[in-house]
């Protein structure tokens, strides 16, 4: 629901209802759901302290995010999202996210705003 929210009040120029959406969506960051968040919060030119706190978060779960098929799907469907991101990790390799394993599945229409 929050997601669908962001890409309203983006689309109509609602700044405070999609930069209080994107904070309550940075306090529900997970494993399963952050791979979604950055390629929301690239699609839809959230602020820089949201694209950080998602940069912390892949950060400090890089060695469990790259082997999720979830992740790695938005990371290949959407890279630029992870652009920022990957400059503050020294250890980003992009065939990190080139394996296919984990349960999770992403569609287009979940990626596209």
């Amino acid at each position: 629901m929050l997601m669908y929210l962001v890409q309203a009040a983006d689309k109509y120029q609602l700044t405070e209802l999609k930069n209080r959406c994107f904070y309550k969506l940075c306090c529900r960051i997970k494993e399963s759901n952050v791979g979604k968040i950055a390629v929301l919060a690239y699609l839809n030119n959230a602020e820089e302290d949201v694209v950080e706190e998602i940069g912390i978060f892949v950060q400090s779960h890089w060695e469990n995010l790259k082997n999720r098929k979830g992740f790695t799907q938005c990371v290949i469907a959407k890279p630029h999202a992870f652009f920022k991101i990957k400059s503050s990790m020294t250890d980003f390799k992009a065939e990190d996210c080139a394996t296919d394993t984990g349960s999770e599945s992403v569609s287009d229409s979940e990626l596209s705003s």
